[in-house]
């Protein structure tokens, strides 16, 4: 049981890390691809459930939008 606390506890990080790179991401529709393929596997393995897969996917789709406009404001 501590096992997969430990992999949930890591696989969090990793998907808060991913995010924080969204959103600086000079093209962020690549990193959001990644990030999108990370979700799957942690889907396959059970590690999220689908509620919080679909929060996570909000998550990502609103940074990488936000992302998007920055980059199309003029300098």
């Amino acid at each position: 049981m501590k096992a997969a606390a430990q992999m949930h506890a890591l696989a969090i990080g990793e998907v808060m890390s991913q995010l924080e790179q969204l959103a600086k991401s000079p093209p962020p529709v690549p990193d959001q691809t990644f990030v999108f393929g990370m979700l799957e596997g942690f889907e396959k393995i059970g590690l999220f459930d689908l509620q919080t897969l679909t929060r996570i996917r909000t998550k990502v789709v609103v940074t990488t939008t936000q992302r998007v406009e920055q980059l199309r404001e003029p300098a």
